[in-house]
């Protein structure tokens, strides 16, 4: 009796352990069609309990070795998890306090301290006596902390530097873990040849057969705290959002298609300022308001100046997110690279496009050099489709076993650490700022009766103007599609935009005072 019920609570235990490890994971059974609203978790059980059922005897310790990730990474953060474990048991780490001006050569008390912290995970070999000289050998362990924690490396702590350095023991701990469990959820799954991109890590990767093949830098979405107009909720609205989905073109010289809210945000104002914004910058409109014949949508013509460069590439989801081409290459060279609106950025496009399109059995350099010689916008459809995973990690291991902890850009890491989430919170999104035409002045018709108020009267078929529109005249903005009409149409300026005491709260929450700063989403 003592032995069935033994049986029953190891049976039982590794169908919990089975499940958190693989078998929660849809990715891994794409032969199961899982139904949309419903929840998968009764199927998935019941094909855990069928494939245990069938993994009895020497089975056994196969079906338990296939349920541990097969991901590079997975090993990697289990090890650093071990070693992180071990320095908590030896004792863990003491804060150490800010050296004013550190640099090589220099002493100070706490010298000796940030000696012991760094060596505490590895970074320096503490002697015998270690002594409060900022030495050659000090000065080296700060770079290379500074490499693993995506920070200026010039062997000068700054204050990200203190920040990074007294962050907690348990706190590090807590980050593995919690990257332990994204790999397990990861959509990955059993593809064999694929793109991965770690938003935390600024990096995009191509694997095959379980070997790294390219890995190349990227810029992802920024952490702007607003309204999101569809939700009605507050959002990170252009964080690059977490998906997979299928890469099924390539297009060089590619049109910019302007979404809206861009469009009205920051192209719109741009117009206030200068009647030949579009012309100046080869924009053209595609579409215009039938009210008022003015511009509604626009796009970047092909060629020198476009935002998305000489290619981009094409992964159909419901975000409208793909990579592409820059020409804001300096950008590139920093440690910390979220400014996008959510699309990502590559530094070496046409590197990644032979690459992919060698694989696919499409690339010959000389017709690529003659398709970007004509400036027209040309695809290529892949023979063969390519999965891409966007996810978020904020931990990675390098090939020398250097821990590096990533930026936690859109604070996903926070939400899980604190229980806490800075968005979400219901709000009302201002009015878009759109075009429309202002009435001319007319002459004082002395018709008190219809004018109580002395306003001017507005001309047959003029729109009025309602609360938050931008007022622009027709006239010098005679694009494709956009016909110019004369008159002698007043230029306003919108009114300040508020900030909703929503998004603020938000931000004060996130620790954002509002200002961009690459260094404040450090890790």
């Amino acid at each position: 009796e003592v032995a069935a019920q033994v049986e029953i609570l190891l049976a039982d235990g590794l169908m919990s352990f089975a499940f958190d490890m693989k078998y929660d994971n849809t990715a891994w059974f794409k032969d199961i069609e899982f139904p949309k609203r419903d929840p998968p978790t009764p199927m998935l059980r019941e094909r855990l309990t069928k494939d245990l059922s069938a993994s009895r005897g020497p089975k056994l310790t196969a079906f338990v070795e296939s349920l541990t990730p097969p991901y590079e990474q997975y090993d990697r953060l289990r090890t650093a998890l071990a070693k992180y474990r071990a320095i908590q048991e030896a004792g863990g780490w003491k804060s150490v306090g800010k050296i004013p001006g550190a640099k090589k050569g220099r002493r100070h008390k706490n010298v000796v301290a940030l000696k012991k912290r760094l060596a505490a995970e590895g970074y320096y070999e503490l002697g015998a006596e270690p002594t409060d000289m900022y030495d050659a050998a000090l000065d080296k362990a700060v770079r290379r902390y500074q490499e693993t924690h995506q920070l200026d490396v010039d062997g000068e702590p700054n204050r990200w530097f203190w920040k990074s350095l007294n962050t907690s023991l348990a706190e590090r701990i807590q980050q593995i873990e919690i990257n332990l469990r994204r790999w397990r959820a990861s959509r990955i799954a059993g593809d064999k040849y694929y793109i991965h991109a770690n938003l935390p890590d600024f990096h995009a990767e191509i694997w095959k057969d379980g070997k790294l093949e390219y890995r190349y830098r990227i810029i992802v979405g920024n952490r702007t705290i607003a309204c999101d107009r569809d939700e009605g909720r507050i959002r990170r609205v252009n964080a690059t959002p977490l998906f997979s989905d299928e890469m099924e073109m390539i297009i060089f010289n590619p049109y910019w298609n302007v979404p809206e809210r861009i469009f009205h945000e920051e192209i719109v104002p741009e117009m206030l300022k200068s009647d030949t914004y579009l012309a100046d910058e080869n924009y053209e409109c595609v579409a215009t308001d039938p009210e008022t014949g003015l511009c509604k949508r626009v796009r970047q013509s092909s060629g020198e100046g476009n935002a998305l460069g000489q290619v981009k590439f094409i992964f159909p989801n419901q975000h409208g997110v793909y990579m592409h081409d820059t020409a804001k290459k300096r950008l590139f060279d920093l440690p910390v690279r979220a400014f996008s609106h959510g699309c990502m950025r590559v530094h070496e496009p046409m590197k990644l496009a032979e690459k992919l399109l060698s694989t696919d059995g499409q690339w010959d350099s000389r017709e690529v050099e003659k398709i970007l010689g004509h400036g027209k916008e040309h695809g290529m459809r892949l023979k063969n489709k390519i999965p891409v995973h966007i996810e978020y990690y904020t931990v990675r291991v390098d090939d020398d076993g250097g821990v590096h902890f990533l930026a936690d850009i859109y604070r996903y890491d926070r939400e899980i650490i604190t229980g806490e989430s800075s968005v979400g919170a219901k709000c009302e999104p201002e009015p878009l700022a759109k075009l429309v035409v202002e009435p001319e002045s007319q002459p004082d018709s002395g018709a008190a009766d219809d004018n109580p108020e002395g306003a001017t009267p507005s001309p047959e078929g003029a729109v009025a103007p309602k609360p938050g529109d931008v007022v622009k005249p027709r006239f010098g903005l005679n694009l494709p599609g956009l016909p110019a009409a004369a008159g002698n149409g007043k230029l306003t300026a919108p009114q300040p935009r508020k900030l909703d005491r929503a998004i603020e709260d938000s931000r004060k929450k996130d620790g954002d005072d509002g200002e961009v700063k690459v260094d404040d989403i450090g890790p």
